[in-house]
């Protein structure tokens, strides 16, 4: 039904509300805003979806497919056109993750690159990086950025934690411990928030505001979602040490896999190893893996290589450090008060753990 009112002809888009109204998108770089008339035919399609199913699941899947074979369509023509080797992509359509991964494995792509701020928290970047491109000052040669952890640093010395410990328990912990301490409560099936160093840049926590969760756990999803306030449609992603990422998620048609440092990106996980970490695992076998990297995030690695060590899993589940609908922690007070609310059961950061009574 709703292909009919989405088409694409010659490389843009087109729409066609229920009355016949057409509007045609011309090649062109700027967004489009969808009309008055397409928006009540929207309306007149949800109505129908609601009369014929018993909830929006219907309608969702047939917005999903229609995107992804539209946005297929779009690209494949402008790349027989222009014969690129590689796809960028930004923009908040590009947050969808399955998407992305259908325009890396079947357009044949050299690399297919998503900036990890898509949405329009982007355009700040997008703006400089113009700017030094029209002006010769962009290096062809020079990657535009190495990590997504550009906030700065907003607690950094020890004798500033410890002006939160009149609120819940505290304790220090070294750093050889610290890895070690944080695997086992993950293990022990713990809610683990962790608040390290600098906040990532863009949507996805990227293990420095991060929720850590043992994904062996089958019912731990539910539990989860409850104490987050998430709904079972929100799927829980994986994180992966780098040298075992290949073992466990097929990446075999993938041939560029920086997307998965930043989460933007979905993958099949291998058929063998879905029965061992049921808690990422999507309903079609794919998961949204982050593959961690030793010299980028050392604690967030060795976190995981020490979960390996307890568990011979070298995979936890990592979600953002957050309530759902609030914004990610970006101080230590957030991230307290999320822990006396019960959302985790502790934090830890560079230096030692909260605890609640």
């Amino acid at each position: 039904m709703l292909q009919k009112y989405v088409r694409v002809s010659n490389g843009s888009i087109e729409i066609k509300n229920i009355k016949g109204f057409k509007k045609r998108f011309v090649e062109t770089a700027l967004p489009f805003r969808l009309t008055k008339k397409f928006s009540t035919s929207m309306d007149k399609l949800i109505s129908i979806a609601e009369s014929e199913s018993d909830n929006y699941a219907d309608l969702a899947y047939a917005v999903q497919v229609v995107l992804e074979e539209s946005v297929l369509e779009i690209i494949n023509y402008w790349k027989n056109k222009t014969n690129a080797k590689g796809l960028s992509l930004a923009g908040g359509v590009f947050a969808n993750v399955k998407l992305n991964q259908r325009l890396a494995e079947e357009l044949n792509f050299e690399s297919v690159r998503i900036f990890p701020n898509m949405g329009d928290g982007g355009i700040s970047v997008g703006g400089v990086w113009s700017y030094l491109s029209e002006s010769g000052l962009l290096e062809k040669e020079l990657m535009p950025f190495d990590d997504m952890f550009l906030a700065p640093p907003l607690v950094n010395e020890n004798e500033e934690l410890l002006a939160y410990t009149n609120k819940v328990n505290y304790r220090k912990i070294s750093k050889e411990e610290l890895p070690k301490q944080i695997a086992n409560a993950i293990w022990q099936g713990k809610l683990v928030g962790l608040h390290l160093g600098k906040m990532e840049f863009g949507p996805r926590a990227l293990g420095n505001r991060s929720i850590l969760i043992d994904p062996r756990l089958e019912n731990i999803n539910k539990i989860a979602n409850a104490r987050l306030k998430r709904t079972e449609f929100m799927p829980f992603a994986p994180a992966v040490l780098e040298e075992e990422a290949a073992n466990w998620f097929d990446f075999d048609r993938i041939k560029d896999l920086y997307p998965f440092e930043y989460m933007t990106m979905t993958c099949r996980v291998r058929s063998e190893i879905q029965k061992l970490i049921p808690a990422v695992v999507h309903l079609d076998g794919t998961a949204r893996p982050q593959i961690v990297n030793h010299r980028k995030t050392p604690i967030y690695w060795n976190v995981l290589n020490e979960f390996k060590n307890l568990t011979g899993v070298p995979v936890v589940i990592n979600t953002s450090f957050n309530v759902h609908e609030e914004p990610i922690n970006a101080n230590l007070n957030d991230s307290i008060s999320a822990l006396q609310r019960n959302s985790v059961d502790m934090i830890f950061t560079e230096f030692g753990c909260f605890q609640g009574e």
